[in-house]
């Protein structure tokens, strides 16, 4: 059994009709040039496997991308006996469909069979059937080259848009479109012939209505009100259960986006394009570090040092279009648990925050616990590996826990890290003397020596 092809005879002789292989890719180009066609041991043998298989659909976009059909005598037919032959696959063709090289000016003859190779034939294929089709569309392109676009270039053109339209602006052309196809088609399918007023009034009415867009495209494509088609791209990929939705929305909101759209895209696409917007509105100790799929990062100054929070963007751009940003304390203090610690960095050094808080009141201080003690009291006669076991399983359960001992009191107090981390996080923004008090009275436990010991070892067992 033959091994596997990479590429094969079509797709090596698109690559070397096209620029874009000679000048970008100039080893392969090479390579291509010496072998009819790349097989898995030719490409093995090469080393060039890996970037077939990661490069191919790029290096076939970009030279396609090159070829254009030609506009006024886009399909040629062969004789009967079909001696016709396709340039790239070189199989028998009835059709022969033309296209020229925009760079290099080449210009071949190809297939059915390799018309997909052109994403610019796509349409054309849809339109054009029989050779009586093929000459009622000659006829209408030598009576007004509008048609050529109205047919091909602009049968998507609602759905490439460089921004969302307003719902006005997309049902007028859409019905126009309508109506001017119709009548071509018309006539190409059936050789219906439409009367000369009647399709010079609805080309140019066409020609308006497709004026009209472009302009308002133009004027609006770097509007951060307007939704682009990229972002959209974005919407349908990512969120694509909420994608009608928030479209139909955009467009029956003239096109613009509502605070109350905005909050519904999650894409990181929509978060960047706003993120300068929200910055203007923080303080400057605040910083929008970074953006991920429904989520804002960002960077607390504080105390000499950066504290890293993560948000979720619905509830951050909820305060950015009421406008309360600009106090930022007072949103953050109100909504602590919407912030969540980003990073076990932050963790630590908000733990450390409030540890020092608690010693800052000379009463308190930290107090190491040692281990070992606790092992021995839970059995003295332990082999080495029995030791270091539960060793191990006492440091899981005090690892959790932060321990202070108090001038002249025989208990210590023991916090949960958790607890610290989310009192630390409130210093950053509250009344410290206040906030202070709170930290030092939110221990979970209270214990003598000997009872902390009993507790960790209930906690091992």
């Amino acid at each position: 059994m033959g091994k596997k092809l990479l590429i094969d005879k079509s797709k090596r002789n698109l690559l070397i009709f096209s620029d874009f292989m000679k000048y970008e890719e100039p080893t392969i180009y090479k390579i291509l040039l010496e072998n009819n066609k790349i097989d898995e041991d030719t490409a093995e043998k090469l080393d060039i496997s890996q970037k077939i298989k990661q490069n191919l659909p790029a290096w076939l976009n970009f030279s396609s991308e090159e070829w254009i059909p030609d506009k006024n005598n886009p399909i040629l037919t062969t004789d009967v006996s079909g001696n016709k032959h396709c340039k790239l696959c070189n199989q028998p063709i009835k059709f022969q469909y033309k296209v020229k090289n925009k760079r290099n000016k080449m210009e071949i003859l190809i297939g059915g069979n390799c018309v997909n190779n052109f994403k610019q034939l796509d349409s054309m294929i849809k339109i054009i059937k029989t050779e009586k089709e093929y000459i009622r569309y000659n006829k209408l392109l030598k009576y007004n080259s509008d048609i050529y676009d109205i047919l091909m270039t602009d049968s998507k053109l609602l759905q490439k848009t460089e921004i969302i339209l307003p719902k006005g602006y997309y049902d007028s052309f859409d019905k126009r479109q309508k109506q001017v196809k119709r009548l071509l088609m018309d006539y190409i399918r059936r050789g219906k012939s439409p009367k000369k007023k009647e399709i010079d009034k609805l080309l140019s009415l066409y020609r308006y209505e497709r004026s009209n867009l472009k302009h308002f495209v133009k004027q609006n494509n770097q509007n951060t009100d307007y939704v682009t088609r990229k972002i959209a791209n974005e919407i349908e990929n990512n969120q694509n259960d909420d994608y009608k939705g928030i479209i139909n929305e955009v467009m029956e909101n003239n096109g613009k986006l509502s605070a109350v759209i905005s909050m519904k895209i999650k894409v990181v696409g929509h978060l960047n394009r706003i993120k300068p917007l929200i910055s203007n509105q923080l303080p400057k100790e605040i910083t929008l570090e970074q953006t991920s799929f429904g989520m804002f990062i960002l960077s607390i100054k504080k105390f000499n040092d950066n504290y890293i929070f993560k948000v979720d963007s619905p509830f951050l751009l909820e305060f950015f279009y009421r406008k309360k940003l600009r106090k930022f304390d007072d949103v953050f203090l109100e909504n602590l648990r919407k912030f969540d610690i980003f990073g076990v960095r932050t963790k630590e050094k908000l733990l450390i925050l409030s540890e020092s808080f608690v010693t800052s009141d000379n009463l308190f201080r930290l107090k190491e616990i040692d281990y070992r003690k606790i092992v021995y009291r839970y059995d003295d006669d332990l082999t080495v590996t029995e030791f270091n076991e539960v060793l191990n399983k006492v440091a899981s359960v005090l690892e959790k826990y932060t321990i202070f001992e108090k001038k002249w009191d025989k208990n210590l107090y023991i916090y949960r890290n958790t607890t610290l981390e989310e009192k630390g996080k409130e210093l950053l923004f509250s009344q410290l003397d206040r906030t202070k008090q709170k930290i030092i009275d939110s221990y979970d436990k209270k214990l003598e020596i000997k009872e902390l010991y009993d507790w960790i070892l209930q906690a091992i067992e």
